[in-house]
């Protein structure tokens, strides 16, 4: 019986992420062996050679165009030299400094987010700027129309005032606004 690897011994072998590993099964399944498309997956060599054959043509061809290949018989002649000398090892070791390195097209992707992330906060960092100096301006028009008002408050009180002092002379007698009193 042939041997059979699991998806991240598949991975290593072919330098593709697990998940590439479990999308091509899925998506080309009719073309893997049960047990790649199975639970939980097996692959053969047959099926990694399959997987980096797919992962070749995958950045510039659709997936039609790929199994178009795949009926035509091209994976026959395709060349796939597996990387099985660190899985064997790793199988009797347990865990190698690779399963501890993270992937350069990891690193890439983690690079890339965290870009977007600090040009988001530089973009949320000038809203916040634009908006609190807008709101310094609209505070300070704010209190300049309350000083306004108040000036005016105090200049309508002045004329009630006057107007009070006007009728309550106009109230006393006629004596008491000669004599005062």
């Amino acid at each position: 019986m042939a041997q059979l690897y699991d998806p991240a011994e598949a991975a290593r072998m072919t330098g593709l992420s697990v998940s590439s590993i479990r999308g091509y099964t899925n998506r080309f399944g009719r073309y893997f062996s049960d047990n790649a498309t199975g639970r939980p997956r097996k692959l053969t060599m047959e099926d990694i050679k399959l997987c980096a054959f797919v992962n070749q043509f995958s950045n510039n061809e659709t997936y039609q165009e790929i199994e178009q290949r795949l009926r035509s018989g091209e994976l026959r002649d395709f060349h796939f030299q597996p990387d099985i000398s660190e899985t064997q090892a790793e199988s009797r070791s347990g865990e190698s400094e690779r399963d501890l390195l993270v992937p350069a097209a990891m690193i890439s992707v983690i690079e890339h987010q965290l870009i977007e992330a600090r040009l988001r906060e530089e973009q949320v960092r000038t809203e916040l700027t634009d908006e609190r100096s807008h709101n310094r301006s609209e505070t300070r028009r704010l209190q300049d129309e309350l000083q306004n008002l108040q000036r005016e408050v105090g200049r309508l009180e002045g004329q009630i005032e006057e107007l009070r002092r006007q009728q309550g002379d106009e109230k006393k007698s006629f004596w008491q606004r000669l004599f005062g009193g």
